[in-house]
């Protein structure tokens, strides 16, 4: 819609067809830049979550993301609900 209103403006305005070409390919120009630096900072802002989240363990293939030295967890202890990322409250033995 950018380009055709802007060839349409050219066009009332007299302007040779040689600066509309030229007139459309700079704005395609300044597009295409524009994304380009607006995803380059996007991946550096997902970078540096990533970064700043800390180490992650090696895949073990498990799908768990545990070190394979670790202890699987007991299932006396609660975890978090299913999806919420919330842990239950703590039980204390009596």
């Amino acid at each position: 819609m950018l380009i055709a209103t802007v060839s349409n403006g050219l066009n009332v305005l007299n302007v040779s067809s040689y600066w509309q070409s030229l007139v459309i390919g700079l704005i395609i120009l300044v597009g295409v830049a524009v994304d380009t630096y607006r995803r380059s900072v996007t991946r550096g802002v997902r970078r540096a979550a990533r970064v700043g989240a800390g180490p992650t363990a090696p895949s073990t293939g498990t799908g768990s993301g545990a070190p394979p030295d670790a202890a699987p967890p007991s299932r006396s202890e609660p975890g978090p609900a299913a999806g919420t990322g919330v842990h239950p409250p703590a039980t204390t033995p009596h």
